[in-house]
């Protein structure tokens, strides 16, 4: 089929727009909202995002390898489709998001612009309204990100843009307070107050870790204006089993000087410690006892780890059974891992394929499923059942779409050659490492996703590693010295 030149497109286009009536395109305020949401989730994902170890960098950092760039996905809706177009730098790092919708051919109207410091570290964000008809760009919504002197983040200013004055006017400010591990142990958000020109509380965060770096307990607090203080609003606890996974969390809210127990969430896991469902509860008061609710989610995984179900059950009370109401599916390519991904990690649209790469975020308990996808995710499609019509009906999609690109990575050779086997294994791996110059060897093993899961010093000779507890999956396995490092993929498949 012949193809128009893109110009003409985009004329014949805008010609039919002018006597038809333009999509009903979500305004600069409701992309806000999905950038910005003042609430945990939002704040507590950023700052673990901000604060993360570049791990894919540096697993690579020995060897010549492909990269697969995340270039485009379109999302597909009921009212209209969308396409997000990115383009990275030299360091693999976002730097534009174009948004378009489809009327007759793709229409810019959205435009972020990414900022990065020598450390490698998001600085701005730079948000551009895009003009329908002239595609011109009018400044919209920046945001500005500081770091401490251990690079992990300590503040951000939203501002938009006034036309009238032809300035940028604050609108809210966050503050972080992390640990040595960049772990957030607070947050501040703040509010400008234009009459006044100071800022003004808004709401707190305060969080408790474990000794493995897990949140057992966070609660969140309100700015009372009357009474000039802040107040407690939520409380939200976990339990951990003795793996260190998330099996139950207590939600309270703060009434009459007390906690009142509120929601109750089960996590059932497999012998991977994959969530395989999630019981939601609701305290009853009058009974003085839990109360399931109406809603359970199922978890259903492939045997790399990738979640290629899951869904959302409704309890009928007339007939006393779950019923479909929610389904998510997706599909992946598993000749790829996500080591070998470059994806657009600062985009909202990103986040919930992301959260679950970042922990700890106990607001939606992402962090219970760490293995949403472990592969490359080609498409996604969420469906919601009709039981009148015994039917689903899928009202939103998405296609990604890669291009390859081979990382310049020097080519230095090291001073041994490491052999892994049997691979796959199982329990035990057996390592054949020629160290010529007898070098003392650390062992690094990291998941697919770039976290350090095992890590210890290889003793003179040792030929076995017992790997019996880490879970079905792909890794890298990374032996170094003091001067040189190899990395070799491992297939754990029990």
């Amino acid at each position: 089929m012949k193809k128009f030149p893109i110009v003409l497109t985009v004329l014949i286009a805008m010609t039919i727009m002018t006597n038809a009536q333009i999509p009903d395109l979500p305004d600069l305020q409701t992309l806000i909202k999905n950038e910005k949401a003042l609430s945990l989730d939002y704040f507590l994902l950023n700052a673990n995002r901000l604060n993360q170890t570049q791990v894919r960098e540096n697993l690579f950092s020995q060897e010549k390898t492909q990269h697969y760039w995340l270039d485009s996905l379109i999302q597909y809706e009921q009212d209209n489709d969308y396409k997000y177009d990115y383009k990275y730098n030299a360091s693999m790092q976002l730097e534009t998001e174009l948004i378009s919708v489809f009327f007759t051919a793709w229409f810019p109207y959205m435009k972020t612009d990414f900022t990065y410091n020598t450390n490698n570290k998001l600085t701005r964000k730079l948000f551009f309204e895009m003009n329908f008809i002239t595609q011109q760009q009018d400044s919209a919504l920046k945001i500005d990100y500081l770091y401490d002197t251990n690079h992990f983040i300590e503040q951000e200013t939203w501002y938009e843009y006034s036309d009238s004055l032809s300035q940028w006017l604050p609108q809210d400010k966050v503050e972080y307070s992390c640990d040595t591990n960049g772990n957030v142990l607070s947050i501040i958000v703040y509010r400008w107050d234009l009459t006044n020109t100071i800022w003004t509380n808004f709401a707190k965060f305060n969080f408790q870790y474990n000794t493995n770096n897990k949140i057992f307990e966070y609660m969140t607090e309100e700015w009372d204006t009357l009474t000039v203080n802040w107040i407690k609003d939520e409380k939200h606890e976990s339990v951990f089993d003795g793996f260190g996974y998330k099996i139950e969390k207590i939600e309270s809210r703060y009434e009459s000087n007390s906690w009142m127990l509120a929601y109750k969430n089960e996590y059932i896991h497999n012998i991977q410690h994959y969530v395989v469902e999630d019981n939601g509860y609701r305290w009853d008061t009058g009974s003085g006892s839990w109360v399931q609710s109406n809603f359970k989610s199922v978890y259903l995984y492939d045997i790399i780890g990738n979640m290629i179900e899951s869904n959302e059950l409704r309890w009928n009370d007339s007939s006393l059974v779950w019923e479909d109401d929610l389904r998510y599916l997706g599909t992946y390519d598993t000749n790829y891992v996500f080591n070998d991904l470059v994806l657009p990690m600062h985009c909202w649209v990103f986040t919930f394929f992301y959260s679950s790469f970042t922990e700890p975020h106990p607001y939606y308990d992402f962090d219970n499923i760490t293995h949403l996808f472990n592969c490359m995710l080609l498409s996604s499609e969420s469906k919601h059942w009709y039981p009148n019509d015994s039917l689903w009906n899928t009202y939103n999609e998405f296609q990604y779409y890669y291009s390859d690109h081979t990382a310049s990575i020097s080519e230095n050779k090291s001073d041994f050659a490491v052999k892994i086997f049997p691979n796959p294994a199982s329990d035990i791996v057996t390592l054949n490492i020629d160290n010529t110059n007898n070098a003392d060897l650390t062992l690094n093993i990291y998941n697919v996703i770039g976290k350090l899961v095992r890590s210890e010093l290889l003793k003179q000779n040792q030929k076995q590693i017992n790997i019996s507890d880490l879970k079905n999956g792909i890794y890298l396995v990374e032996i170094k010295s003091k001067k040189w490092s190899e990395i070799k993929k491992l297939i754990i498949q029990r």
